[in-house]
């Protein structure tokens, strides 16, 4: 080798033949040696530019370092330098930060060394290519454009060469950034564990805790003690945290709140099943290990059980598998031990269970998770049902007796494994059961829920897992929850009939096989699930009652068939069976505003101080002090109190102290959806937007809070007045419900007229006549 001195530093290193090569990657072992041999400037193109620096930078040093000594010292390329070493190559012209550079690159191809052998020593060229140095420019040019900001020149502007990944993590380095945002780094520890750092927790515990490995630490990261002798079993600290640092924000911004994925069923960015499993994931290209794939990291958890290794056979008949609890089809198999319990609904109720069942191992990736409701009371088999679930599911469910919704979402976090809720009783003021039905509703669709930590951020979780509830009664449910669920209810269990075998030892392996049937038939789920759900539209469900029941029917028809195309009859007998006027979860699914003006017509006007006890009541003795009086508005457009009856008087305080008012159309100008309103003699029930009665009367409602007004209003025929409306001696705005909608009887005429209703002409404005007749009104 020749001898480069000072003077010599900025002329550019002379190639190494095949034998000097190899002569020093046999003394060394390393594969620094190897990318000198491989990386010679004049070989072809399409060589990596990385390497091709390493070998510039290991043979100038080596070259430079060896000028100051008679034999060729073992370092750059063995062991980690030497302090003394350090300072004879800087005596020989290179700067601290050049060489300090050329320190962190030779680390860089050390970190490989163990890997290479003497055989993959390529052939060199035989003479220099001018090509070479073309491709190289070309290389850089393109690095440029793309911003790498992995190379660079750490020269320091002394013009010795450039070096690769001056401050970069090794490739092997056990923590792996992901990225950062908000003043939180983001990584991988070496379990593959999210793990979020904030910006003041770098600190020499969080490597040792994470790495672990002392020496290997030393060796990326050397420190040396008084007599320049390198420390092993110490690193340096500092340098380590910055890289680490440095290298998560190379990485950009990044957050868990979309881009992370927990155990749990999702679907590929081409609409195919992924199975993350703790361990592993298994994706449609095969199974992966957990870590970063794609946009999406798929952190290490507990193993958790997958699909059995065997293919699993379809049934013959869907209409007749529900009786073998030997099946070797495991929804079969399932469907006929769901049979042991005395559902109201029989078969029908077995085959909607079967599908949430089947519809909780995918449910992170469809589109649609039905909730389910099981309620039965004392000897109904509830608890053994739950038994069979947990001995069924084991570790890949989620299952909780007495929890909240916040819990539930701390526990789930980016998980999407079934969560099945048992003993939700109502308690006393049903809060906590509308916080768990609120966060079902989020988990039924996908959505999306922030949730607060304890140094004030924010946490974003979107909730995708099926929701299995069980309780003695259902608590009252709101219809956008109703429209979301099916109810089993269970019967009293048949004389004689006797429990299957539930232990974990029998159905756990039917666990494995189901999934393996939901994997397999998955492409096949959202074909089937349109087809039912055209038989459901067609048989009057509404398009969300279709997705559930559709959902339920369509993974339970891909665990026990094949097929992809269904008969018209079999959907038929399907929608036939779930009649949307009979079933339990669509009837009495009035509209939110019928169940406003419901709740204002059956509250309690003063129950200590009123004879008429509920609205309608005071509204009914209004009406009925009007039979035989003829009244005519004064000059200010008002009844007269002075000629109305005193139970009509007092009937009209009543309806005052709770913001309530009778009042005639032609009283006032107001207007409805279709136009201003004409004046027949048609009376209203005034509701104030404000009073504080009336805020009384819906606290303890959905419609507090001044949601009563929101809704009235969507009622046909409502009314808003032009200006303000007296209510008990005070003005203020209101909705105007017309009467007959309070007497439950939309068709009605609710005013006083002369003569016969349907015959008469309407009154002329600012008169109210009455005969006395028994017209209901």
């Amino acid at each position: 080798m020749s001898k480069t001195g000072p003077q010599e530093k900025d002329a550019p290193p002379s190639a190494l033949d095949r034998a000097e090569a190899a002569a020093l990657l046999k003394a060394n072992g390393v594969r620094a040696g190897y990318e000198a041999a491989r990386q010679d400037r004049d070989m072809p193109p399409g060589l990596d530019e990385v390497a091709q620096k390493g070998f510039r930078l290991g043979q100038a040093l080596h070259a430079r370092v060896a000028a100051r000594w008679t034999a060729p010292p073992a370092w750059p390329l063995a062991v980690p330098p030497n302090k003394k070493l350090v300072d004879e190559a800087a005596a020989a012209g290179w700067t601290p930060s050049v060489l300090e550079g050329g320190i962190e690159a030779v680390r860089d191809m050390l970190d490989h060394a163990r890997r290479v052998t003497l055989d993959d020593l390529p052939d060199l060229p035989p003479g220099p290519s001018s090509s070479a140095a073309s491709a190289g420019d070309a290389r850089k040019k393109a690095s440029s454009r793309r911003g790498d900001d992995d190379t660079g020149d750490a020269g320091g502007g002394d013009g010795g060469p450039t070096f690769a990944h001056a401050h970069a993590l090794p490739d092997d380095f056990p923590i792996r950034p992901l990225g950062k945002r908000d003043g939180t780094y983001w990584y991988l520890d070496p379990e593959g564990e999210l793990m979020p750092v904030p910006r003041n927790g770098f600190a020499r515990s969080l490597l040792i805790a994470t790495v672990a490995d002392l020496r290997y630490l030393g060796f990326h990261y050397p420190v040396f003690d008084r007599y320049g002798e390198h420390k092993p079993e110490g690193f340096n600290t500092d340098k380590c945290l910055t890289h680490l640092a440095q290298a998560a924000k190379r990485k950009g911004l990044w957050s868990p709140d979309d881009a992370l994925r927990g155990v749990g069923a999702h679907a590929s960015a081409d609409g195919g099943l992924v199975l993350h499993l703790g361990d592993r994931v298994l994706t449609p290209e095969g199974v992966q290990a957990p870590g970063v794939l794609g946009r999406f990291v798929y952190p290490a958890d507990m193993p958790q059980p997958g699909p059995c290794d065997t293919a699993v056979p379809a049934v013959d008949d869907p209409l007749d598998c529900f009786d073998d609890p030997e099946a070797d089809n495991p929804a079969a198999l399932i469907a006929a031990v769901l049979g042991t319990w005395h559902f109201a609904r029989g078969d029908l109720d077995v085959r909607l269970l079967l599908g949430a069942l089947c519809a909780g191992v995918v449910g992170g990736a469809i589109d649609w998770r039905p909730i389910g409701w099981i309620t039965g009371g004392f000897g109904t088999g509830k608890s053994s049902l739950h038994k069979m679930f947990k001995a069924l599911h084991g570790p890949t469910a989620l299952f909780t007796e007495n929890t909240s919704a916040a819990g539930i979402t701390a526990e789930l976090r980016h998980r999407t494994v079934p969560v099945f809720l048992d003993e939700v009783e109502a308690g006393e003021d049903g809060r906590r059961e509308q916080q768990l039905l609120e966060t079902a509703r989020l988990m039924a669709s996908g959505g999306t829920k922030l949730r607060s930590d304890a140094s004030h951020g924010v946490a974003r979780f979107t909730l995708r897992s099926g929701v299995m509830f069980s309780s003695i009664r259902i608590p009252p449910l709101e219809p956008q929850d109703k429209s979301r669920m099916a109810v089993f209810e269970l019967k009293a269990l048949r004389p004689g009939g006797t429990m299957p075998d539930l232990s974990e030892a029998r159905l756990r392996p039917v666990y494995g096989r189901l999934v393996k049937r939901m994997a397999d038939g998955f492409p096949r789920l959202q074909h089937v699930l349109e087809q039912f759900k055209g038989a459901l539209l067609k048989a009057g469900h509404s398009q969300r009652t279709a997705d559930v029941f559709g959902t339920l029917l369509a993974a339970g028809e891909v665990a026990l068939t094949n097929r992809d195309i269904l008969d018209q009859a079999y959907l038929d007998h399907w929608a036939g069976l779930l009649d949307a006027s009979e079933l339990a979860e669509t009837r009495e699914d009035d509209s939110d505003e019928l169940r406003c003006l419901r709740f204002l017509r059956t509250s309690q006007v003063d129950p200590w101080k009123a004879a008429h006890g509920t609205v309608a009541d005071a509204c009914g003795a209004w009406r009925d002090g009007h039979k035989g009086q003829g009244m005519a508005l004064d000059n200010k457009g008002e009844l007269p109190t002075s000629s109305m009856p005193g139970e009509m008087i007092q009937a009209d305080r009543h309806l005052a102290s709770v913001g309530l008012r009778i009042v005639l159309d032609n009283q006032v100008e107001a207007r409805t959806d279709e136009g201003p309103v004409v004046p027949k003699g048609e009376l209203y029930l005034a509701v104030s937007n404000t009073h504080e009665g009336t805020s009384k009367l819906f606290e303890a409602s959905p419609w507090r809070r001044g949601g009563w007004r929101q809704s009235l209003k969507r009622l046909p025929g409502v009314a808003v007045p032009r200006n303000t409306v007296r209510i008990g001696g005070v003005k203020g705005r209101c909705v105007l419900v017309p009467l007959g909608q309070v007497f439950e009887d939309p068709d009605l005429r609710a005013h006083l007229r002369a003569g016969d209703l349907s015959a008469s002409p309407a009154p002329p404005p600012g008169t109210i006549r009455t005969d006395g007749d028994d017209t209901p009104y």
